[in-house]
């Protein structure tokens, strides 16, 4: 499958200071992406592009890529829920549907609409996100530091 431009999705951000936020980003990756980041180390980066973006990725900044397995029984989700990549949201999570079956990508509401909930669960955030991009066989989930005014409200 070919990536195109807007094949990422963007899991949460939040600010680190007034003038930098990190963003968690999951995106499809290919064979050959995947090849350069097995080679990546504390000296070196990769260099992703995806729409008018380039993203540098740095060994530290990645969470986990490759061909993940998200489904709730595997060992990869077991690793991905002991991670900590969300522990900055206290009060409020990644909301994300409630009732949602992964395997159908879809919500089986005992209501007439979607119910959504708060999840500070790793695992169960990037399995819906990882589906909403359509569960590409490749992906990364990468850390993102944008600097630059927050402004709030």
């Amino acid at each position: 499958m070919p990536i195109t431009d807007l094949d990422y999705q963007v899991i949460c951000s939040h600010s680190i200071s007034k003038i930098e936020r990190e963003l968690v980003i999951i995106t499809p990756i290919s064979e050959k992406e995947e090849a350069a980041l097995d080679k990546l180390s504390s000296d070196n980066f990769v260099v992703i592009t995806r729409g008018n973006q380039d993203y540098t990725i740095e060994i530290r900044n990645v969470i986990a890529y490759g061909q993940i397995d998200f489904h709730q029984s595997s060992d990869d989700f077991n690793t991905l829920e002991n991670m900590t990549w969300l522990n900055h949201m206290i009060n409020r999570g990644v909301c994300i549907p409630a009732d949602y079956n992964y395997d159908e990508h879809c919500c089986y509401s005992p209501i007439s609409s979607y119910r959504y909930y708060d999840s500070t669960n790793p695992a169960y955030v990037a399995q819906y996100y990882h589906a909403c991009l359509g569960k590409p066989e490749r992906c990364l989930i990468f850390k993102e530091k944008r600097h630059g005014v927050i402004k709030s409200r």
